[in-house]
């Protein structure tokens, strides 16, 4: 995506930090363990295989992804709930203890080895904002932030990986990585996740994205201008962009760029929840779908 609007105000380090703790130390306490997000056992490297929103409003934020997604929410106690979609736990959000709109959409890559991941992280240039840590019910999981600053989460989970599928309407579509220094960048994913980076024409642009094993991972443009947004931006599907950003705003949320011909066709904006929670939803063809994700 050209020229996108980054969230704004926010100490998001920070934030990450308090979605682990606000999960370990909040849910916790109310429920033994959070739910595991696989159930096959098998792993799978390399993918994003959950997403968390820290929330100032868990309930307000939960009524408007209900209301603009047809997401259900299942409380799992005052501080922990699971978004459901078509059946499948997809997401998960927390209250965050502090207050003010800070809301963080975290995304989690399943890895081999959260600890060896995190000192090859280290070694990169990144930061580590949670140490591996053990989450009950979930794995080990860890958040750090890229050698741009750029945050994110790691996780060996406990029952293995949710299956990758084909992204349905209003489901989790696609992330990139929004960088000030596209090279530095390139390196550090290249090291720390044995990624390549690969060239795709989209929209008669040249759009580039992270590849593992083969497949299309994480994309990679560049910063906005003014700010950083220093966290994956997460996209969901959607039939009508436009659409979606008027009903969002209608909901109380807010539309930061709304569909432009310009911008991939017309086919993405970049909306506000009320608490401050910043995704992507597109218009997307999916006949690059291949079963275990899209082709390369």
């Amino acid at each position: 995506m050209t020229r996108p609007i980054p969230p704004h105000g926010r100490a998001l380090q920070a934030a990450a930090v308090l979605l682990l703790i606000a999960m370990l130390g909040g849910c916790t306490t109310r429920s033994p363990v959070v739910p595991a997000i696989g159930d096959d056992g098998e792993h799978r490297p390399g993918n994003i295989v959950w997403h968390e929103l820290l929330t100032s409003d868990m309930q307000g934020a939960g009524t408007f992804y209900q209301q603009l997604f047809g997401w259900e929410i299942q409380p799992l106690g005052e501080a922990y709930g699971l978004v459901h979609h078509n059946g499948r736990a997809i997401a998960g959000i927390a209250q965050k203890r502090d207050a003010g709109k800070s809301a963080l959409w975290l995304s989690f890559m399943s890895v081999d080895d959260v600890d060896a991941t995190v000192s090859r992280v280290k070694a990169g240039g990144g930061d580590i904002l949670l140490p591996a840590t053990n989450l009950p019910g979930r794995g080990r999981v860890a958040v750090v932030a890229d050698n741009q600053g750029v945050v994110f989460g790691l996780i060996r989970s406990s029952n293995g990986d949710p299956e990758p599928r084909k992204p349905g309407l209003n489901d989790w579509l696609w992330r990139e990585v929004w960088s000030q220094d596209r090279a530095a960048t390139e390196k550090f994913y290249a090291d720390t996740f044995d990624m390549r980076l690969v060239h795709t024409a989209i929209a008669n642009t040249d759009y580039r994205y992270f590849a593992h094993a083969g497949k299309p991972r994480i994309g990679l443009v560049d910063a906005p201008a003014v700010g950083t947004a220093q966290v994956w931006m997460v996209y969901v599907r959607v039939a009508d962009p436009e659409a979606t950003a008027k009903q969002a705003e209608a909901l109380g949320g807010s539309v930061l760029l709304a569909p432009d011909q310009e911008i991939r066709a017309d086919s993405v904006a970049v909306i506000a929840d009320p608490t401050g929670g910043v995704l992507v939803v597109q218009k997307w063809d999916d006949t690059g779908w291949d079963d275990a994700g899209m082709e390369d």
